[in-house]
């Protein structure tokens, strides 16, 4: 028998809640120990089998999830790619409709570029085997025309620093670079260059042979 109330229940005792879904269910609310008492909510052979719905949530252990399936068939209610997680602990960053993690790896971050939050790759690392001009850096001039690296360079010297990179987007290019004193003694030393060629922004570093240049780069 449906019962059915005018208004809003409250409790006089404020000492007492009204209604607690911890201690059992709440319809369109349940508390389950596995996956497979999750599918089972409202199986045919279950008692009271109206309680699915659309957007339904179902707490597995201490794991949230929603029902975001179109129907409420067996089939659908048990795909598990209809259940988006949420909550305190196994949820995951996919989850989100609004990100792409197809590329995503340790050490990213990841930017809004305008319809979803993507992964970017700002970490360079380069193992320089010769003392020629040698490529560490591009990126295309219609995207960013200025960048920053902040990097190591670990070889006969050692050293850190920023390197800064502008172009006026016709034909000039600046570069800075400033570092730690080094540490060691080359009398040589690496140092760096930068050039537009084409449509693209090149860092480079000469005498560079047998150092390991790493940096975080800042695109702008």
């Amino acid at each position: 028998m449906a019962i059915k109330f005018p208004d809003s229940i409250t409790q006089n005792n404020s000492n007492y809640i009204t209604v607690s879904a911890i201690d059992g269910d709440v319809q369109g609310i349940y508390f389950v120990d596995t996956v497979a008492e999750r599918d089972a909510i409202g199986n045919a052979d279950i008692a009271l089998d109206n309680h699915r719905a659309l957007g339904t949530v179902v707490f597995v252990g201490t794991v949230g999830y929603i029902y975001e399936g179109t129907n409420l068939t067996d089939v659908e209610w048990s795909d598990t790619a209809n259940w988006i997680t949420f909550g305190s602990s196994g949820g995951t960053f996919a989850a989100l409709s609004d990100t792409d993690t197809s590329n995503l790896s340790a050490g990213d971050t990841v930017v809004f570029d305008g319809t979803n939050l993507v992964s970017k790759d700002d970490r360079l690392e380069t193992t320089v085997t010769t003392d020629a001009q040698t490529n560490l850096d591009t990126f295309e001039v219609a995207d960013y025309q200025s960048a920053i690296y902040s990097y190591s360079l670990k070889g006969t010297e050692s050293r850190a620093g920023q390197v800064m990179v502008d172009y006026d987007g016709v034909s000039a290019v600046e570069i800075t670079d400033i570092s730690t004193n080094p540490i060691g003694t080359d009398s040589n030393p690496p140092s760096f260059t930068a050039a537009v060629s084409g449509t693209e922004l090149i860092l480079r570093v000469v005498n560079g042979n047998g150092y390991i240049f790493k940096a975080q780069a800042t695109r702008i």
